[in-house]
């Protein structure tokens, strides 16, 4: 559910940043897809943040 939740807001937003960034729509779908399977790794690790995660997502871009 708190992915659900934190993807329904946020990946438009990222996605947005990645082509203001120039970024291809082939680099744009895997780079969301590594994204939310690390988001969803890390959730699965710690999951007494997942309350936290609901309320304060913050996203770091860095391009290589």
């Amino acid at each position: 559910l708190t992915t659900s939740f934190v993807r329904s807001w946020s990946e438009s937003i990222i996605e947005q940043a990645l082509i203001n960034n120039g970024r291809t729509q082939a680099d744009i779908s895997g780079i969301l897809k590594q994204f939310w399977n690390l988001y969803e790794e890390k959730l699965s690790e710690h999951p007494d943040l997942g309350d936290f995660f609901a309320e304060y997502v913050y996203v770091i871009l860095k391009k290589n």
